[in-house]
């Protein structure tokens, strides 16, 4: 089957929504789809990067075509509408994305197309909220594709003629041969646990519970990977003299995997309100939506998970089964799943292998690839 891909991210980048696009064209191209992946040619990427592919740690089993982009106002909408127009002209059997005025001219023209979402469209601006009420109208709109449980409720309530249409899809992660045994020394000291990180350092992610967990824990080394130069330069300066924490700054997400078997223990410790990588510095519910790529990493590494107790986090960890739940802002909570993993190895394990083999089953890259699409023409994709 062919399947055109329109995305509006940054590519390369070091957003989390670069890597789902990338991943999940991988993945389809994995299940034997002939993909083409239609993205701005946006000037500000990450620099240095000669071989895309391989930054995102994919192998080029699909087609990846910049569109034109200028930073001119509503060039957003203009954009939209050439990707549709070139997807058409590839005849393609679906066309699937997270670029909604892509789709929106798509499903317009008349094409087959899965519209993936990530948070409610009430939070986006007026035109594509319009855009997303006439979209879900169209014919050619065969499916909408959310990330949560609570997600696809909101749409099922304010979007009756979305009834039949909408998939809940949880994200995914890279599988990792055997993972439960791995111990890479790539973070250098063996230390006794070694308690991991991996992610940006914004408002709201992590660091304001590692910083306090830092302070009360000197018996843990603690290991921050990711953030840009501005955020890390902040968190240094805030924690200097601790000397349990290192940081060890943005590293190659095709290197993630490696570096998540160097810990024995991973926090994920959000908070029900962030704000959002390059945002405007509104800070927004992710508490009741989202559904963190971290996550799944975590859980295909095998390790022992510490994550804040967040109502759609459920959907996919159980306290005490593959994770252990803490309040996202009790510290004193956070220190005592730390304390117990510390003292119970048969604990970290049996947490870990229980991760693992739920993300076997339900959230592998392919695996989501292939149920984004079954059954959209009648068959199995």
């Amino acid at each position: 089957m062919r399947l055109i891909y329109l995305s509006s991210s940054i590519i390369p980048s070091r957003t989390a929504n670069s890597i789902h696009v990338m991943k999940m064209c991988h993945a389809f191209a994995k299940n034997g789809h002939e993909v083409v992946l239609l993205t701005p040619d946006h000037k500000c990427v990450e620099p240095g990067v000669d071989d895309i592919f391989a930054y995102y740690g994919v192998e080029e089993r699909f087609s990846l075509i910049k569109l034109l982009w200028l930073e001119v106002r509503a060039w957003v909408r203009v954009c939209g509408y050439l990707a549709a127009w070139k997807a058409k002209r590839f005849k393609p059997d679906i066309v699937y994305g997270r670029n909604l005025t892509a789709c929106f001219f798509a499903a317009g023209m008349g094409l087959s197309t899965i519209f993936e979402s990530h948070q409610p469209i009430s939070d986006s601006d007026i035109i594509s909220q319009w855009l997303f009420k006439w979209m879900v109208r169209r014919n050619g709109l065969m499916r909408l594709v959310v990330i949560t449980r609570a997600l696809g409720e909101y749409y099922r309530k304010n979007y009756p003629e979305l009834d039949g249409k909408i998939l809940v899809a949880a994200d995914a992660a890279d599988t990792i041969n055997n993972p439960i045994r791995a111990k890479s020394q790539i973070l250098g000291a063996d230390d006794p646990i070694k308690v991991g990180y991996v992610g940006h350092l914004y408002k709201g992610k992590a660091m304001e519970i590692i910083a306090g967990l830092a302070k009360k824990c000197p018996w843990v080394r603690f290991h921050v990977v990711g953030g840009t130069e501005a955020d890390l330069a902040y968190w240094k300066n805030y924690l200097a003299g601790q000397d349990n924490i290192i940081f060890h700054g943005f590293q190659l997400h095709a290197k993630v995997a490696q570096i998540l078997q160097s810990f024995d223990v991973l926090l994920a410790p959000f908070q029900s309100r962030v704000s959002p990588h390059g945002g405007n510095n509104k800070d927004i519910n992710i508490g009741a939506w989202f559904s963190p790529l971290k996550i799944f990493e975590y859980m295909a590494a095998g390790k022992a998970i510490i994550c804040s107790d967040l109502p759609v986090l459920r959907e996919i960890l159980t306290d005490e089964h593959n994770a252990l739940l803490c309040r996202p802002d009790d510290i004193n909570a956070w220190e005592h799943a730390l304390i117990r993993l510390f003292d119970d190895i048969a604990l970290r394990e049996s947490l870990g292998k229980n991760a693992y083999q739920n993300f076997l089953h339900d959230h592998t890259w392919k695996a989501r690839a292939k149920k984004v699409l079954t059954g959209i023409f009648g068959q199995e994709m």
